[in-house]
């Protein structure tokens, strides 16, 4: 199932090349790792990252991911990627950013490190796979990874480098709990996910994720969300177990063939053509739009 997400992550080291028009700042943009989706775990493999550097190659660079998602607004626009190549892991590249679309304090910002970190939004398949890397286990795997455009701001990134070079991973516009219905506990943003396990209810297995308060080293783990899997799982089910435990429901994805929620925002062809203009040389544009046409459909916007 098709998915959008936003990968974020922190500059290794503040290297910059200036001239009266740009500014550039070489950046790792992405790497293979294991990502956390509010305890959903996906592996990123190296040989999907390889494959989607040539989507990075002339993106647009922006200071807020847009709210329609993809970007559409040239007024957004503050720069652009140059010389992405995958190296080992990880794609490497060249933010470039246009002076005369940056605000002075952008410009100051980005040369003294407060705006430091990287984030990329992009479209990726979402593969129901288990396995281990490097000793950790994962649940999905990341396939068929666009970038469409990458953020520059002064947050912080959860994943810094030398873990990703300069991102961290949150969903966003998309049911991220593929085959699972599921029930938050706990706000994500104030724990650290250490792992999973089993539980039972009237005979149906569901599991359980936990995590530990941030900031407290020595706190011990608490239940931060349930997943239901859907084959022995019914939705009403599953609420009201989520419901018996003072949790926020959330159904599972539908199943591929059944029919997705409309998108909120629509995307029309002089916004798609931006994107095909950004791609051209790689895929003809009237493909391009197609293809991005069918993503949007499938798409419902938080």
């Amino acid at each position: 199932m098709r998915k959008y997400g936003l990968n974020s992550v922190e500059v290794d080291k503040l290297v910059i090349r200036e001239d009266d028009e740009t500014l550039t700042v070489p950046a790792v943009i992405t790497r293979e790792d294991i990502f956390d989706y509010d305890g959903m775990l996906v592996y990123e493999p190296a040989d999907e990252v390889e494959k989607a550097t040539f989507t990075a190659e002339n993106a647009w660079i922006v200071e807020d991911h847009p709210p329609e998602i993809i970007l559409s607004s040239p007024r957004l626009i503050r720069g652009t990627v140059r010389n992405a190549k995958f190296e080992k892991d990880r794609i490497k590249a060249d933010l470039v950013f246009f002076k005369s679309r940056c605000s002075p304090k952008y410009l100051t910002d980005i040369k003294s490190g407060k705006a430091k970190s990287v984030s990329i939004g992009f479209f990726w398949e979402c593969i129901p796979e288990s396995g281990e890397w490097n000793g950790k286990h994962y649940d999905y795997v990341k396939r068929d990874i666009l970038i469409d455009h990458v953020a520059v701001g002064d947050w912080t990134g959860r994943c810094s480098y030398p873990a990703c070079g300069i991102g961290v991973d949150r969903l966003r516009g998309a049911d991220p709990y593929p085959n699972e219905h599921a029930c938050r506990l706990r706000d994500p943003d104030t724990l650290n996910i250490v792992g999973s396990g089993e539980r039972e209810h009237d005979g149906k297995t569901y599991r359980v994720i936990y995590g530990k308060p941030k900031g407290e080293k020595d706190a011990g783990s608490v239940e931060q969300a349930y997943r239901y899997p859907v084959e022995t799982w019914s939705e009403g089910e599953a609420r009201n177990h989520c419901q018996d435990h003072d949790g926020t429901f959330e159904a599972a994805t539908k199943e591929e063939g059944d029919k997705m929620p409309p998108a909120q925002h629509e995307v029309d062809r002089q916004k798609l053509d931006e994107i095909a203009k950004r791609r051209e040389g790689y895929e003809a544009a009237d493909n391009l739009i197609a293809r991005v046409k069918a993503l949007v459909s499938q798409l419902e916007v938080a």
